[in-house]
């Protein structure tokens, strides 16, 4: 994916583009991307992972401190950059770590659209469930 734009945008694992994977191109996207511009190596394709992780950290801190104070927003930021589960997810290529992240923003923009009542953060809300859900669809 990282060597042609073909099988980037067909999400194409081999170097003939015909097999492709049956997950949401998106996290793959992400990742060939990085290896496209930092070269082929196992950082380039682990360090999206991991700021994934840190950006769902920090949207969980501000989206616990708008509700409940800074202690508990450092708090529930640092217990989901401890889970077990997330830690492993982000030291890992799969596109688990792309879901937590598009979870987490949806409930973020929700939560500010409750705040502000304006429609355009529902929309940015359903979008980012949107991404999140369809690997859940795909599944099945």
């Amino acid at each position: 994916m990282s060597t042609s734009w073909h099988d980037f945008l067909f999400a194409a694992m081999d170097k003939t583009g015909l097999m492709t994977v049956d997950k949401p191109p998106l996290s793959l996207w992400i990742q060939a991307l990085s290896a496209r511009i930092f070269g082929y190596h196992p950082l380039s394709v682990l360090v999206p992972q991991a700021l994934m992780g840190v950006a769902a950290a920090g949207l969980m801190y501000d989206l616990t401190r708008r509700r409940f104070g800074r202690p508990a927003g450092f708090v529930a930021g640092i217990a989901l950059a401890t889970t077990p589960v997330i830690v492993g997810v982000s030291r890992h290529n799969n596109p688990d770590e792309l879901l937590v992240l598009c979870s987490v923003a949806a409930l973020w923009c929700l939560l500010r659209a409750l705040d502000t009542g304006r429609t355009r953060w529902l929309v940015w809300c359903g979008s980012r469930s949107g991404w999140g859900s369809r690997r859940r669809w795909a599944s099945r």
